[in-house]
């Protein structure tokens, strides 16, 4: 309700033009009286702007003075005045609005009320009177606090619905809640080895590195330190902006970095996670670069926190992202999906981009941006104003006959049901929105152009009643840049045509209504608009933090069973050799130690794939590594089934031999394929029961079961 205050205070402030205008047309000794009521109704409406920005105790203040205002208006017109001067529309119609939706108990509005109607009848009754004006002015009245009253209601249930389906999701997901934690637990295990224990191997293995002697058994005791570490409630980055963070975190990597931009301070867990992946996609930087350079670009747009590194690199085939073939997909994208973010990576010949968001944009045409039931209020909003131009088209329609009006006025009134219409069944695209806000835009400069603005009124202005109701009924269908784009478009075109046509002087004077309809529904929309986005932002982000403190909390116990037993494995495997480097029994410029660091770093990779299932795949990868083969491992959590019966393939294959040996999965088969060369005949026939290609280029083996 406070975006509604909020939007009710610019409606105010585009009002106070007509207040001040009045006092122009007043300016004189003779009005002082009626002066000095105009100047007591502006402080009113500068005190209620006030009241709707800051909420305080300044209602009982605003009322009186309108109140006394009212009457010093009333019994200062006879004998001043030929006809009855009463503008309720310009005066009180915003703190009417107020109190019906923000202060409905107490005496303020039956006051109002009746002085209102007390001042009305009491200049009717001593003065000659323009009741079509009156009535007019009544009309739209009733209609502002109509409109926004409906529009509060289309924020409230948009949020409302928003939530009821952020609650069924996260029902959802708790009935997967013990899966998802296993999950994430070898995640974070996967994470943690491949930042140490893995890091460390690729760092021995390689040529690239450069690394002394003393850094590398430094790195080995480091990562012999991390897998005798009982993890427990994770470090906690005390407040700062996240480019702070970034460039502190990220000060001891390698890489020269360029920063550009800023973003706000977030949630300590999310600062974490998100500099996690930003240093892994550093390091790739440090890996693949021939020169190991980045820029790093951090920005906060509308509640979504965006960090993009850069590089300019050769690129890598990005195809392989999601296959289990590239580092990248677990140590980046998976660790940010973990916190409810994405992570999108593009290459290429001039360079690899990673771009990290938090929390998640919702994909494209996914997610209703109001929701069914918000839609149904919004599309009823703009009937107050259809009715209000009605009378306001039978009495003013200068210009035109009365059948040219009313086909006008009819034609206009089915775009807005058709337009009510296809709200109603989920909106529209970019292009016909577009074409809705130009004909807005059409129609009211054309009513300025029929009429003649030395002989009319503000009433002679109609069309834009129907215009405002097609933007209030467009607008909030769409992004919110294009909302805006299109809010301002109407209003500036509106502007300039009103000021070409019509002149500055009446534009802004005898014909100010128009535009001030414009500008206030194009502005209560917007505003409207950018609640509904925010709210929204604001409850992801909210129920995403809620929601990883709690996994956070769920998650520990098991990680501290988990991690034991993987570390227990891991040590077994890499310990002693990790223990040999870092005492000095190893040398790690040695062929023979880097070739074994090299077989441990492939083993490990395998294990981490497969733990806590089976490993016996593993092994066998391992003994045919050592004999020759390249080996690899593409697979996202196979079936027990197929582990085995892939581990039965694998032995029946000899240790010594040539070539490359790929395993993959896909459309629930598991395909194993030899290359450089082929398997000879004799290992055919003892994989025959899986074979399925025999080429003379490659041989190819599936296994058919679930993975």
């Amino acid at each position: 309700m406070r975006a509604v205050a909020a939007g009710l205070g610019l409606f105010t402030l585009l009002g106070l033009q007509r207040i001040v205008g009045d006092l122009s047309a007043f300016a004189g000794r003779s009005f002082a009286v009626i002066l000095a009521g105009l100047l007591l109704i502006l402080v009113a409406q500068v005190l209620l702007i006030v009241a709707c920005l800051v909420p305080g105790r300044l209602i009982p203040a605003v009322v009186t003075i309108t109140i006394v205002g009212l009457a010093v208006i009333a019994f200062g017109q006879p004998g001043v005045l030929p006809e009855a001067y009463w503008r309720i529309d310009a005066w009180t119609v915003t703190t009417f609005i107020y109190l019906l939706l923000f202060q409905r108990r107490g005496p303020w509005l039956p006051l109002l009320i009746t002085a209102s109607i007390g001042g009305f009848a009491w200049v009717a009754i001593h003065m000659p009177m323009n009741w079509a004006d009156q009535i007019l002015a009544l009309t739209f009245v009733f209609a502002s606090p109509m409109i926004l009253a409906l529009g509060s209601q289309v924020v409230s249930t948009a949020l409302d619905q928003f939530l009821a389906s952020q609650r069924s999701r996260t029902q959802t997901l708790a009935t997967n809640a013990k899966s998802a934690r296993h999950q994430q637990n070898l995640a974070y295990m996967r994470r943690v080895t491949h930042d140490s224990v893995l890091h460390c191997l690729q760092l021995i293995s390689s040529t690239w590195a450069h690394m002394t002697v003393e850094e590398i058994r430094q790195g080995a005791a480091e990562a012999l330190a991390t897998l005798a570490r009982t993890p427990g409630s994770p470090y906690r980055p005390e407040a700062a902006t996240l480019d702070g963070y970034l460039k502190r975190e990220l000060a001891d990597e390698p890489c020269l970095i360029t920063w550009h931009g800023s973003a706000e301070a977030l949630p300590p867990l999310i600062s974490e996670k998100i500099t996690a992946a930003t240093r892994e996609a550093i390091r790739n930087v440090i890996k693949h670069c021939p020169v190991p350079e980045a820029e790093i670009h951090v920005h906060t747009t509308f509640a979504v926190t965006e960090v993009t590194i850069e590089d300019h690199g050769g690129g890598f085939d990005t195809s392989l992202l999601g296959t289990g073939r590239a580092g990248i997909q677990e140590s980046v994208i998976n660790r940010m999906a973990g916190i409810g973010g994405r992570a999108e990576v593009t290459s290429g010949s001039s360079g690899t981009t990673v771009t990290l968001r938090w929390p998640s944009p919702a994909p494209d045409g996914q997610i209703d941006p109001l929701g069914r039931r918000a839609r149904d209020w919004l599309t009823v909003t703009p009937i107050p104003l259809l009715v209000a131009s009605l009378p306001n088209m039978l009495t003013s329609h200068d210009g035109l006959s009365i059948i040219e009006a009313c086909l006008i006025w009819v034609t206009l009134a089915l775009v807005v049901a058709g337009t009510a219409r296809g709200v109603r069944k989920g909106g529209f695209r970019t292009s016909t929105a577009w074409a809705l806000v130009v004909l807005a835009l059409v129609t009211t400069v054309g009513n300025m152009w029929w009429i003649d603005p030395a002989t009319t009124n503000g009433w002679a202005l109609w069309v834009p009643s129907l215009s405002c109701a097609l933007i209030i009924l467009t607008l909030p269908t769409q992004p919110i840049w294009h909302a805006v784009a299109m809010g301002a478009c109407y209003a500036s075109g509106s502007t300039i045509g009103s000021v070409a046509i019509l002149g500055l002087h009446h534009s802004f004077s005898t014909h100010n209504g128009a535009l001030l309809a414009v500008y206030s529904y194009s502005a209560l929309t917007l505003v409207l608009s950018i609640a509904i986005t925010a709210i929204r932002s604001y409850t992801v982000k909210t129920g995403q933090i809620e929601e990883s403190a709690r996994q956070q909390a769920l998650t520990s116990v098991e990680r501290e069973t988990l991690w034991g037993a993987w570390t227990a494995h891991t040590s077994a495997l890499v310990g002693d050799f990790l223990s040999g480097i870092a005492d000095a029994r190893l040398d790690p410029t040695s062929p023979s130690v880097r070739g074994e660091a090299r077989f441990l770093e492939a083993r490990l990779r395998d294990d981490s794939l497969l733990w806590p299932q089976d490993t016996s795949v593993s092994i066998e990868l391992d003994r045919l590594r050592r004999g020759g083969r390249n080996c690899r491992l593409f697979v996202q959590h196979p079936s027990d089934e197929g582990l085995a019966a892939l581990a039965e393939l694998l032995r029946r294959i000899d240790t010594a031999g040539r070539g490359d040996l790929r395993v993959s999965d896909a459309d629930r088969t598991l395909t194993v394929t030899f290359s450089d060369p082929p398997l000879a005949e004799r290992e055919m026939a003892a994989i025959a029961p899986w074979l399925t290609v025999a080429d003379e280029d490659f041989t190819q083996a599936q296994i058919p079961v679930e993975v």
